[in-house]
């Protein structure tokens, strides 16, 4: 599992260096011109319409262009976006994940997240969320983590990476609700916009779980997927 969880971080990284470069439309017209930004909208044989960096779109007759392309994005095409990032308001985060324990010793568990948070602007949200873990080969051991769940995105494009950080404090279920700990979850991800109300988040992360009893873990690597709407 641990060699699985590795793998999927590079993955991750590969794809967060992927969103952050990402890819531009270009025009190349018969007199000389390059027009660089998103093609909004294209009428085949006609016509197409090109919203550039600075939000001012332009169009032009099929019989005026040489080609248009897809390029890599670079700094002389200015900060462009999408559009397609989070919006302002509440939104609704449900998570699953497996945690991989860094030491071993058949303390590997299954998460659920619940997050109910507030878009800020499309690079920051902040929220609470209330948690369920449950431990493979202790089932008697099942905790109920209350936590401010933080994320703040690298960009405002419907692929979109972000680092997250969860801080909360952690309750026994099956025995009365006893304190646990401290729990503390720094995380990196991804999301992505699946439709005009939701998004797919994948993430990799490290959940230190602190415990005040006899038991202690170490910590534990964590890969989860996410659904925001």
């Amino acid at each position: 599992m641990k060699k699985l969880l590795f793998v999927s971080l590079f993955v991750l990284f590969s794809l967060i260096s992927y969103a952050q470069s990402g890819y531009i439309d270009v025009i190349y017209l018969k007199n000389g011109t390059i027009v660089k930004g998103m093609i909004i909208e294209m009428i085949p044989n006609k016509s197409l319409k090109i919203k550039t960096a600075d939000e001012s779109v332009f169009s032009y007759e099929i019989n005026e262009v040489e080609k248009f392309t897809k390029e890599p994005f670079d700094e002389e095409a200015g900060s462009f976006s999408d559009g397609a990032g989070l919006k302002k308001g509440y939104t609704f985060i449900g998570e699953l994940g497996y945690e991989s324990n860094t030491k071993g010793g058949g303390m590997d568990r299954l998460r659920f997240n619940a997050i109910n948070a507030y878009q800020i602007s499309p690079f920051f949200s902040a929220g609470v969320g209330l948690g369920f873990r449950y431990y493979l080969d202790f089932p008697e051991m099942r905790l109920l983590p209350v936590f401010v769940d933080l994320r703040a995105y690298l960009s405002d494009r419907s692929i979109a990476p972000y680092f997250g950080m969860s801080v909360g404090y952690t309750f026994w279920v099956n025995r009365e609700f006893e304190q646990v700990g401290l729990m503390v979850n720094p995380s990196l991800g991804i999301s992505f916009k699946v439709s005009e109300v939701a998004r797919m988040h994948v993430s990799m992360g490290y959940e230190n779980q602190s415990f005040i009893s006899y038991y202690s873990n170490g910590g534990n690597l964590s890969l989860g997927v996410g659904i925001l709407f």
